[in-house]
Formats: C-alpha cells, sequence, structure tokens
C-alpha cells in the first residue's frame, strides 16, 4: 500500500543522497534488490517506528528519507539518480502488488 512505496521511497534516499565521501555510497544496490529476504528486511526497518530492527544504513535511509522526498532529487549525481531509476524499476516490476 501506501506505506510501503514510502518505504521503497526511503531505499532510494540511499541511492539518490549520499554524499561523495559518504559511506553509503558504496551500498550494493545489486545486492539488495536481489536478496528478497534483504529487500523486506530493509522495508521493514522503514515501517517500522523504532530503530530496533535497522542496520546502520537502513538507520541512515530513514534519515534521508524527508530530504529526498522534499528535493525531488535535484542535486542528484547522474550515478545516484541511475541508481534511483534502477531501484523504482526493480521494486515497481517485482513489487507491483505493493503500488496498489
Amino acid at each position: 500500500g501506501k506505506l510501503t512505496v514510502c518505504c521503497l521511497l526511503g531505499l532510494l534516499a540511499v541511492f539518490v543522497q549520499a554524499a561523495p565521501q559518504d559511506p553509503l555510497d558504496s551500498f550494493n544496490v545489486d545486492e539488495v534488490l536481489s536478496n528478497e529476504r534483504l529487500l523486506k528486511s530493509y522495508i521493514q526497518c522503514m515501517l517500522d517506528d523504532g530503530e530496533g530492527r535497522c542496520t546502520k544504513e537502513g538507520k541512515e535511509i530513514k534519515k534521508r528519507l524527508p530530504q529526498f522526498v522534499a528535493s525531488g532529487c535535484l542535486e542528484c549525481t547522474p550515478s545516484q539518480l541511475d541508481r534511483a531509476v534502477k531501484t523504482l524499476k526493480h521494486v515497481t516490476q517485482e513489487h507491483a502488488e505493493d503500488w496498489a
């Protein structure tokens, strides 16, 4: 549903808001997208009100989500934008029920 969409947008924050020297810049997009268990754990992290189920990266994604949504990726580098598009394409094709 809509909450899941927001969570998936949170995952995008990793790919579009990471500063050049940011540890999240080396975040392995393909590993997360190709591993259903891992992807679902990140989604659960975004849904959880607390930080208990979040990895270090998950906490950072949650922190950056408002900035990502507010900016609309206006200051993204081409690499960050490519990763965002890849993520959106994957989740809309492989998790279409979450977008309904």
